[in-house]
């Protein structure tokens, strides 16, 4: 059986930031690794599911309608061990300049009054969010990636 590229990366020593995980060239998509928490912390720091479904809604919301690349957004959505978030695009961009467009984001959830498609009629799980919390948390996450 072939293993996937997300498990050879030897998470023991894997630290926040942005990483692209996987070029398919053939296909032209690109998947890039948002790792918010460092693995082997996830124990006591991971995200909560209410925190990541929030932070899922914003990202999705914020990467395809406001930012500088919002026609490549193929999918955004979080990983399921709660450390991070999978961003995949139809170019490839340097971690740099996905790093920039992430800490954007992040920075401007700050300022939100309500979570995006956050009603019963958008979301399957519409009663899953928590705002308040993940506004206290995004400092944090702002600062490990800025530390990239």
């Amino acid at each position: 059986m072939e293993t996937p590229t997300s498990f050879k990366v030897n998470h023991l020593i894997l630290e926040p930031g942005v990483y692209l995980r996987d070029a398919d060239e053939k296909r032209g998509v690109y998947t890039y690794d948002i790792r918010l928490v460092k693995p082997t912390l996830a124990y006591r720091e991971a995200i909560t599911p209410q925190m990541s479904h929030t932070m899922e809604h914003w990202l999705a919301h914020y990467l395809r309608t406001m930012s500088s690349i919002q026609s490549e957004i193929v999918y955004v959505g979080p990983m399921g061990c709660l450390t991070g978030f999978y961003i995949l695009t139809y170019t490839k961009y340097a971690e740099s300049e996905m790093r920039d467009i992430m800490v954007m984001a992040l920075e401007s959830m700050l300022s939100i009054d309500e979570v995006p498609g956050a009603r019963a009629e958008e979301c399957g799980n519409y009663t899953l969010f928590d705002l308040e919390s993940t506004k206290r948390r995004i400092p944090e996450f702002i600062t490990l990636l800025k530390k990239q």
